[in-house]
């Protein structure tokens, strides 16, 4: 019987810059620390083999997998794990941030009327704010627009 090679993944959060951690997980380097802590009894292998994953490489694949949507292979690569690796981490990862115990604890719905109220108020702020910022881009866009189409069409 052939003998599996295994490849050393390493400790990810190293390999990383601060702000390259950010890019690919959307998370900073404590965050998801701290997360993998939170979420590490529910998620540490239940085995004793060699190269199971850590926490904390579960962790950064389903993040890595829900900052980006890609297809599975490509985090695989990225991770040095097979794709049905992927798949289950990402399953299980999933599975405890909607348990009850994870999601009850960050997720609060509201429970009265004014505090509905009250949210729905801020959120309407936050609306009047974007429709005041998104009215300054489509303006800067159409100037942008008539130069560029007012200066190139006089070269053609």
């Amino acid at each position: 019987m052939a003998r599996r090679n295994f490849l050393d993944r390493g400790d990810l959060l190293d390999r990383f810059s601060h702000a390259e951690i950010i890019e690919r997980y959307r998370l900073d380097r404590q965050a998801i620390i701290d997360l993998a802590r939170e979420i590490e009894p529910h998620i540490a292998p239940h085995t004793r083999r060699n190269h199971s994953l850590t926490v904390v490489e579960k962790t950064l694949v389903s993040l890595r997998y829900l900052a980006t949507t890609v297809i599975q292979l490509n985090d695989a690569g990225l991770h040095l794990i097979s794709q049905p690796t992927v798949s289950r981490t990402v399953n299980s990862f999933i599975e405890t941030l909607s348990s009850p115990a994870i999601f009850t604890h960050h997720v609060r719905f509201p429970t009265t009327e004014a505090e509905l109220r009250t949210i729905k108020e801020d959120f309407f702020q936050v609306k009047l704010h974007f429709d005041k910022f998104k009215a300054h881009v489509f303006s800067c866009l159409e100037y942008w627009n008539y130069i560029t189409f007012h200066f190139t069409s006089n070269y053609y």
